[in-house]
């Protein structure tokens, strides 16, 4: 890495050859909005940092990459990939022809080689668009798979939104794509980037060394301890999470992310009066406009980023799963029912709100709710689980229909790749119902085989090698004392 104090356009004489500008011609950045570097020219800095103090750390060498124009100087265009941004000589780009986003929702190619790959997002805040409209922002490392091509455009379902192309690259290819990052600048920032991959693809460990070398590079974020917390969950350490939840929290007092996930750490250790209040705080330090995107809740290979949520819906549904825990169902309702208000589209509230009416015996409640979301359209893998759950193992034979639980329960697997250990369970438990013991065991064992040590999964495939469907405890017959 080298500091200077000077003028950035200086800085690009260390890093191209000062033989090019003699040739460089005079380019208008009005007219050049996207650029690539041309193939076989030199590299060029990136820089970080602004007035006098500029830094300058690697190279970029990338030529496949398209690059936004965003400063114009003399014979020199300052471009950005969304993350970093560098100087270089005009002649050593080339201009990019802008591609106008499609005007409707999932125009394009559904035979496109990209069509059903996973995408990871290597832009921060890279808009999704939909008739050159911006219907959200993806942060960088969000996961999505495509469901057709347009040109340059990605179309990405979940999102109801179109990705720019040069924005991605392959799930499969974005370790490779994050290491030569890492090569080029050994930046905290890159690190967290690998490490986050590294985390989707279930490598924790790995993702923590990453991690240990952000922290060691700026251990004045917070975010990057949020992120070892979130590791060291996912490695049933809620111990070490909550450590590094708190150092994050000591960083930085009004930190809402960081009580939220410390909160779910309390949960875990069965604390609930502590997660409550960690969940009261994030609540007090959350901007009501914020969203976040969050994982599928197994956070697991096979997952996608799902659609944004408000992050004050996020936590309010998991306060209020937390309050039916403690039994005091009013106060859960009254979280959860908010949560709704503030973010229809999000789905773990109306799961929990189930949840609190199948506990309550309100059999008439959970299928009017789930009728009502299916007509609407929505089909998330989380509410067609919900809803199959319910139709196959209601203690109340009136409610069940084990014909529809299967559907609904084979789509919600399509849905997470047939890698998620709770919708295969709840498909075994379809089957089952409809008396295929073979197939229900056969799925049982699978999720078992993803989560091998949950107890419930265990006992009921033992139900189901005993020619036995599984059925929910009856709230009315436990208040009876049956």
């Amino acid at each position: 890495m080298i500091s200077l104090r000077a003028n950035p356009l200086f800085i690009v004489g260390i890093c191209i050859a000062i033989a090019l500008a003699a040739s460089a011609g005079a380019v208008s950045a009005q007219t050049w909005e996207s650029v690539k570097l041309k193939s076989g020219a030199v590299s060029y800095g990136q820089i970080s940092g602004g007035g006098d103090a500029v830094t300058v750390e690697g190279k970029f060498t990338d030529t496949t990459r398209t690059y936004e124009v965003v400063e114009e100087k003399e014979k020199f265009f300052r471009i950005s990939d969304g993350t970093n941004s560098g100087w270089v000589f005009k002649i050593s780009v080339e201009p990019v022809d802008a591609e106008s986003v499609p005007e409707k929702l999932g125009q394009g190619s559904t035979t496109d080689p990209l069509v059903g790959k996973r995408v990871v997002v290597i832009r921060d805040k890279s808009p999704l668009q939909v008739s050159g409209r911006e219907v959200a922002k993806a942060a960088d490392c969000s996961v999505f798979t495509v469901t057709s091509v347009q040109g340059d455009w990605l179309w990405i379902a979940a999102q109801k939104g179109y990705l720019r192309r040069s924005d991605v690259v392959l799930f499969d290819e974005a370790i490779s794509y994050y290491t030569r990052q890492l090569e080029a600048s050994k930046t905290a920032r890159n690190y967290w980037n690998r490490a986050h991959i590294w985390r989707l693809k279930g490598e924790l460990d790995i993702a923590i060394g990453d991690m240990n070398e952000a922290i060691r590079l700026n251990p004045s974020e917070g975010a990057w301890f949020v992120s070892r917390g979130l590791l060291w969950k996912g490695k049933i350490d809620y111990d070490k999470a909550i450590v590094d939840y708190s150092e994050a929290i000591r960083l930085n007092p009004k930190n809402g992310v960081a009580y939220d996930n410390r909160g779910t750490s309390w949960d875990a250790k069965q604390e609930y009066n502590k997660a409550i209040s960690d969940y009261t705080d994030a609540l007090k330090f959350t901007d009501s406009n914020l969203q976040v995107g969050i994982l599928g809740e197994s956070e697991i290979t096979g997952s996608d980023s799902d659609t944004m949520v408000n992050s004050r819906a996020f936590t309010l549904n998991r306060r209020g799963g937390l309050w039916s825990k403690i039994g005091d169902y009013g106060k859960a309702l009254a979280d959860i029912e908010e949560a709704i208000r503030l973010d229809p589209r999000y789905d773990r509230p109306y799961i929990n709100r189930h949840l609190i009416w199948e506990m309550q015996g309100a059999w008439d409640k959970v299928l009017a709710d789930c009728e009502s979301i299916t007509e609407k359209g929505t089909q998330t893998g989380a509410l067609l689980n919900s809803f199959a759950w319910f139709l196959s193992t209601c203690p109340n034979e009136k409610y069940r229909n084990g014909a529809r639980a299967v559907e609904l329960a084979t789509k919600a697997c399509e849905i997470t790749n047939w890698h998620d250990a709770n919708d295969l369970g709840t498909l075994a438990a379809t089957y089952a119902e409809v008396g295929d013991y073979e197939k229900a065991v056969e799925m049982q064992k699978k999720a078992i085989a993803l989560a091998p040590n949950d107890e419930a999964e265990n006992m009921r495939l033992a139900l189901y090698q005993s020619n036995q469907p599984y059925r929910q405890p009856d709230p009315q017959a436990v208040t009876e004392g049956k």
